[in-house]
């Protein structure tokens, strides 16, 4: 509902194909995705507002908030699903700040109350986070906080106050509701329930609150960039290691693969439809595409081979698809979102991307290695949640287990750069953004730009 760019390319679309009518379970989420039920409704009126979508954004910001419409901007700009938000404190303190700027220009009571409206909603989304990363007893007492808010504000329509009420301990088993206090306990029986107006006072104290708490992201590194024109880094003549592990991935994964042969096939073992429930969505997409060199089109990828012949049915398939020239290939493989696990030959030289732009696409635990250039003094990365980093002695580096998502770096301590190092038991991506953004199961697998070698 938030993802405007979604919304502007599907709605046109299903109508191009014969649609003439459509349901969406949208409910009281006006907070995060009131601006997106506007531009829809404004679509699915007259599909030809797709080509007008930021017209009608300027138009809501203009009239919504009239002298305060550059900040509010900014804060729609945080909620807009088709962009990335990587680090949460950094996001929601950007909304308390935007919302602290727009009530300093805010000219008329109307304003204020919609701005009040959505600093309403931004508690809200802080008080979620503080409940999402507590533990033990401390979990509790913030659903507690988070619910009795929610509820105070359901007027406003900003979350669906009663599907959170009502379904969120159902899910989380490590919370619960007294029985006093469940949702068909009236107010004045219920001591979790009050329509308490907000006063201006507690408004002011959640945006200072907010501010203070929700510091924004800060750097302690350069990200270093590199290109994407990848050679095999066997000249480095690195030591083998014990193989990494890739594991499977959903929607669209890519491969960057060097051949060497191109008389001799690529060869792979795929398995589709690993989630048993999702293999309705039709047989693994498979393309090979030559990267740099001449092609058809002048562009700098030409698709050479594709195939569609693995079905989602959980077993591992062969496919050899021909390359035709040596050099550097991407391979996609796209699943609809049924999860595919991709393997090849060992000593095949296969590389995963994964910077800030492109992360890595897998699911579950994996474990790979990165090289660390010579001259290199710190490494810096996105990341968190699971996994640590040992160096190229094997001991851990840096530990990314219980990490909240952010910025982080360590040192590259003497005699240890120009050297392999590896992601251990990661869980979600890990984004690398002062080394070469590619990973690989073993030494003889890795591709680096040319100028990291």
């Amino acid at each position: 509902g938030s993802n405007l760019t979604y919304l502007a390319k599907t709605i046109p679309d299903f109508h191009a194909r014969g649609a003439r009518f459509l349901s969406a379970e949208s409910s009281d989420n006006w907070g995060p995705n009131g601006l997106g039920y506007y531009v829809a409704s404004r679509i699915l009126w007259d599909v030809e507002e797709a080509q007008r979508v930021p017209e009608l954004v300027e138009d809501f910001l203009r009239r919504a908030f009239g002298p305060a419409r550059e900040p509010m901007a900014e804060f729609y700009r945080l909620l807009d699903g088709s962009q990335s938000h990587l680090v949460y404190d950094d996001q929601v303190g950007r909304m308390y700040r935007a919302l602290a700027d727009a009530k300093q220009k805010a000219d008329r009571p109307e304003i204020q109350a919609r701005l009040d409206h959505l600093l309403l909603y931004t508690r809200y989304a802080d008080l979620y986070d503080r409940y999402a990363q507590a533990e033990g007893p401390a979990r509790q007492a913030a659903f507690e906080a988070l619910i009795r808010h929610t509820y105070r504000m359901r007027t406003t329509m900003m979350v669906h106050a009663k599907a959170l009420y009502r379904d969120l301990a159902a899910r989380d088993k490590r919370v619960s509701i007294p029985a006093d206090a469940q949702w068909n306990v009236p107010e004045g029986r219920n001591p979790w329930k009050s329509s308490a107006p907000f006063a201006q006072r507690e408004l002011r104290q959640f945006l200072e609150e907010g501010i203070a708490s929700r510091p924004l992201a800060q750097l302690d590194f350069e990200p270093v960039p590199f290109s994407d024109d990848l050679v095999p880094a066997r000249e480095l003549n690195l030591p083998p290691v014990k193989p990494g592990e890739v594991g499977a991935g959903r929607g669209e994964q890519i491969f960057f693969v060097w051949i060497d042969d191109p008389h001799s096939p690529l060869e792979l073992k795929i398995t589709g439809g690993l989630i048993a429930h999702y293999r309705d969505r039709g047989n693994v997409r498979i393309d090979l595409w030559k990267v740099g060199g001449p092609s058809e089109t002048g562009e700098r990828e030409a698709k050479v081979a594709h195939d569609v012949s693995v079905p989602p049915d959980g077993e591992e398939h062969t496919v050899r698809l021909a390359a035709r020239d040596l050099g550097l290939h991407k391979l996609t493989v796209n699943d609809g979102n049924d999860m595919t696990r991709v393997a090849w030959a060992p000593g095949t030289p296969v590389a995963l991307r994964s910077s800030l732009e492109e992360p890595l696409n897998l699911s579950g635990r994996w474990s790979l290695y990165f090289y660390v250039p010579r001259g290199t003094q710190v490494v810096g990365l996105f990341g968190g949640g699971a996994g640590q980093i040992l160096d190229p002695d094997g001991k851990s580096a840096f530990v990314l287990d219980r990490r909240k998502a952010g910025y982080y770096s360590f040192p590259v301590p003497p005699g240890q750069a120009g050297q392999l190092w590896k992601i251990q038991q990661a869980s979600g991506a890990v984004r690398l953004l002062t080394v070469p953004p590619y990973l690989a199961r073993s030494a003889a697998e890795l591709l680096l730009p040319k100028e990291a070698r």
